[in-house]
């Protein structure tokens, strides 16, 4: 299962929380199913049951924007590790600095092949 994230998803505010409770459901759900050793973790019903929900829909609206934002990635964190997900990727993953510098080359640049005719549609040669 891929790791909950804040990351993508609509910023509308009750998007968010949606979003968080969500996790918190999901994270609920696994802790009311037996380990391996037939044991049920109480520790995750207590963080992440109906009572954390409404406590988390509380600290997340008693502030800005911004409070929403922090007490949303604060339990996210918390649902990923309760849960033990991994991040679907590393930041590392998104940008290889040697890939780059091998695939853009200044030397097949030439400023004569370039058009904006070609690019926008428009003529702008006659309008200068």
């Amino acid at each position: 299962m891929k790791a909950f994230q804040l990351v993508g998803i609509d910023g509308n505010a009750y998007s968010v929380m949606g979003y968080v409770i969500n996790a918190m459901k999901v994270a609920y759900r696994s802790a009311a199913q037996p380990d391996e050793d037939g044991m049920q973790s109480n520790e995750g019903k207590e963080k992440f049951g109906p009572d954390a929900q409404t406590a988390y829909r509380t600290r997340a609206m008693s502030g800005d924007y911004n409070n929403l934002l922090c007490e949303s990635q604060k339990m996210i964190e918390e649902v990923n590790e309760f849960m033990k997900l991994e991040p679907a990727c590393e930041e590392d993953d998104f940008y290889d600095d040697e890939d780059y510098e091998e695939d853009y080359d200044d030397d097949d640049y030439d400023e004569d092949d370039y058009c904006a005719d070609e690019y926008c549609g428009d003529d702008y040669s006659e309008s200068l």
